[in-house]
């Protein structure tokens, strides 16, 4: 995905870390400009490690934009991270993602 964003690595990055770790996915938006300012406001202010956007759909088969935070190697790693998270970011309920699940959606999403 295209950005400017200098926090935002390109999603085929996402292809090459281990399947066995996590990532925080910290918001879901309808649009990559929605998404991109999120991350200009939140990501790049506030945290400081790697962050991952990428397209996929949900189940209702529409386009969303995903902002992942972070690869750590537990669940329990990835959790600690979150309750050390800024209240506007929490407050989007970041969750833990497996990095296998957001491979799985980046090589079978359609188009």
């Amino acid at each position: 995905l295209p950005s400017e964003n200098p926090f935002t690595i390109p999603e085929q990055d996402l292809l090459t870390l281990d399947l066995r770790d996590s990532s925080l996915q910290v918001y879901v938006g309808n649009s990559l400009r929605v998404v991109d300012r999120f991350v200009r406001q939140n990501i790049m202010r506030r945290l400081r490690q790697k962050t991952w956007v990428f397209r996929g759909t949900n189940k209702r088969k529409r386009t969303r934009y995903y902002v992942t935070y972070g690869c750590f190697a537990s669940v329990a790693q990835a959790t600690n991270v979150i309750s050390r998270m800024p209240r506007r970011i929490r407050r989007h309920r970041p969750w833990v993602r497996s990095l296998a699940s957001v491979q799985k959606m980046i090589r079978n999403r359609v188009g």
